[in-house]
């Protein structure tokens, strides 16, 4: 799923959202009309029209923000004006390709250029011999209207695009490049903005862009608002895409673009380069506009999507290989998108610390003890051996539960106090031999087997402090793919109650992807990580404590990583773990305040209430 405007789910939340009483009367006595008048057929037809119609409105609303954050002649007169008074002016070498495309695409992707309130920038345009006479003739009137647009003939017709772009790339005179289709556009603030980036932060190496797409009429579609730099998530597919600027004498050093990867010769220079610098920035605003006839997933034949998905698993392989690292490039069971798992390195310990209060509640297959439903779940489904259970409890759990769970070797620590989960956590991390700490609630259950070794491997790369699961509740609906911090300062979970088996936002819930928190139901950590951040709050004894750590983990300079291939349910909604304590509530927004901040994995232009990838107007 691409479109930020038509996903089903996203469709009928917006519509009941938005549903005026009259409406819904409407609504009510249409389906009705549609049953009476042809039967179930006509009922069906009726609910996907009108499933059309709210995504049609909702279009509606990506075509309003355009028309609220398009800039207009007076503000890009004020930025050209700006641009000769940056203290720093980058030069940006614009890298494109003349051939297979027709005039009046051609013809809007320069003039996309030549409009650039910006103006330090030279557009290096390749073109296969012979050129076509219309061809030439248009780039000659160009150049002769502006000497920063320059062309360059290349001997070979019909090469693959990375070895005239790796050309235009060695004779490039600005500080950075960027790439650009052929029958693309990009607005006309792109480079300002990417100039006035560069002034704030000098030293940056690479910066991307939002994008949409573009269709011949010049209607724009299909936004997509990307997190800022998020290393798993690039492991996934390239999402960073394109307006993308890089630094010329590091994309030569990286070793430019390589022909043998064909489809995937993009997403292969952008992983060589990411080796060599983080230095790497992100501007909230969708300064590309990449054609809607371009070939994407959707369009391209099976074979196409086959060997440009080899492709790009090849270049991660190849990753592999230059990290001097072991481990496999897996599917993640979508065109476009993949799993870099790594070997564990060793055979570490894992102590999965569980606090629990010893209850039951009624799951579908009836009533449950959820302590020993949870301990022989893990005994019964994990295919990672070396691990132990170390269970916190209030020294009262029930007979019953200890007959249950005897078999399977867990440790028990009694906890006495008033109740305070971080401080039952801290207790358990305590009594823990392991050089891992899983802190699991007791009301979770394993799905995936091989859930510890995909939360495992993700530590093998550098400067992450937490992993967290994919959690379902019991109907399989999504309980947990990441945190978000909302604009009123308090953490909500992404995607919450949608279909478990959705894609989400650019495949956000079926790839490892970073965020500033996952939850404490499941949460991996380094022992080493956790006693030097001297564990969870015990002043947030209820709420928070997990996004509390998180928050800590990334403030001390480590990444929290959503693993989407780690899957257990968590009944929380069966045993009403749900409860806000006011207290830790209004401490948290006291210790973050995060009303004035923006979280950097949940871009600026969508809704954070809920936190579902909608577009905010």
């Amino acid at each position: 799923m691409s479109e930020v405007e038509v996903p089903p789910r996203t469709s009928w939340k917006y519509f009941w959202k938005n549903l005026s009483v009259s409406a819904l009367c409407g609504a009510f006595l249409g389906a009705a009309s549609a049953l009476k008048a042809g039967g179930f057929g006509a009922l069906r037809a009726h609910i996907v029209a009108r499933i059309a119609a709210v995504a049609g409105t909702q279009r509606h609303c990506y075509a309003l923000w355009v028309r609220r954050h398009v800039k207009g002649p007076e503000e890009l007169s004020k930025m050209h004006q700006q641009s000769v008074q940056l203290p720093y002016k980058p030069t940006f070498s614009l890298l494109m390709r003349s051939c297979n495309t027709e005039e009046h695409a051609l013809t809007h992707a320069v003039e996309s250029v030549l409009a650039q309130a910006y103006p330090y920038w030279e557009l290096l345009v390749v073109h296969d011999i012979p050129v076509e006479m219309r061809i030439q003739a248009l780039f000659e009137s160009y150049q002769a209207r502006d000497s920063r647009v320059k062309s360059i003939v290349w001997p070979s017709q019909g090469a693959l695009p990375s070895a005239p772009l790796d050309n235009a790339l060695s004779i490039a005179e600005g500080e950075f490049i960027c790439l650009m289709g052929n029958n693309d556009e990009i607005s006309p603030d792109a480079l300002f903005q990417f100039a006035r980036y560069l002034n704030c932060s000098p030293a940056t190496d690479m910066i991307y862009s939002d994008e949409d797409r573009i269709r011949t009429d010049g209607g724009l579609f299909e936004p997509f608002f990307k997190p800022d730099w998020s290393p798993e998530y690039a492991e996934a597919f390239m999402y960073t895409g394109r307006l993308a600027c890089y630094r010329t004498d590091l994309a030569r050093r990286a070793g430019g673009f390589r022909p043998e990867y064909a489809s995937a010769w993009e997403y292969d220079f952008m992983l060589r380069f990411i080796e060599k610098t983080q230095k790497i920035g992100h501007v909230a605003d969708i300064l590309y506009h990449r054609s809607a006839s371009a070939p994407g997933a959707a369009d391209c034949s099976e074979e196409a999507r086959h060997n440009g998905d080899d492709l790009a698993a090849k270049a991660l392989r190849d990753r592999l290989k230059r990290l001097k690292r072991s481990g496999a490039v897996l599917s993640a069971g979508y065109p476009g998108c993949f799993e870099t798992r790594y070997d564990v390195t060793g055979h570490p310990l894992v102590s999965i610390v569980i606090p629990s209060a010893g209850k039951s509640a009624k799951l579908p297959t009836g009533e449950t003890d959820m302590l020993s439903n949870c301990v022989n779940s893990i005994s019964t489904k994990t295919t990672y051996s070396n691990y132990e259970i170390v269970v916190v409890d209030n020294n009262d759990l029930a007979e019953h539960t200890l007959r249950a769970i005897e078999r399977n070797d867990c440790r028990f620590v009694h906890y006495e106090g008033p109740v305070n989960i971080a401080a039952k956590m801290n207790l358990g991390a305590r009594h823990a031999r392991g050089e891992y700490f899983l802190f699991l609630n007791d009301d979770v259950e394993v799905i995936s087997p091989d859930w510890l070794e995909v939360m495992l491997q993700i530590f093998e790369r550098p400067n992450v402090g937490v992993v967290g699961a994919k959690l379902y509740f019991g109907d399989r609906t999504i309980q947990h793919v990441g945190v978000v911090l909302t604009h009123r300062g308090i953490p909500e979970h992404v995607l919450r109650g949608t279909s478990g088996s959705s894609l989400g936002y650019f495949f956000s819930s079926v790839t490892n992807r970073n965020y500033l928190a996952v939850t404490g139901a499941c949460l991996l950590t380094r022992k080493d990580v956790f006693e030097k951040l001297e564990g969870f709050n015990c002043a947030l004894a209820i709420n928070y404590n997990d996004i509390d750590y998180c928050l800590r983990v990334h403030e001390a300079g480590l990444r929290i990583v959503f693993a989407a291939q780690a899957e257990l349910f968590h009944y929380e909604a069966k045993t009403g773990r749900a409860m806000t304590n006011w207290h830790d509530h209004n401490l948290f927004k006291e210790l973050w305040g995060f009303e004035t901040k923006s979280d950097p994995y949940y871009n600026v232009n969508l809704r954070t209430d809920p936190p579902n990838f909608q577009l905010k107007l």
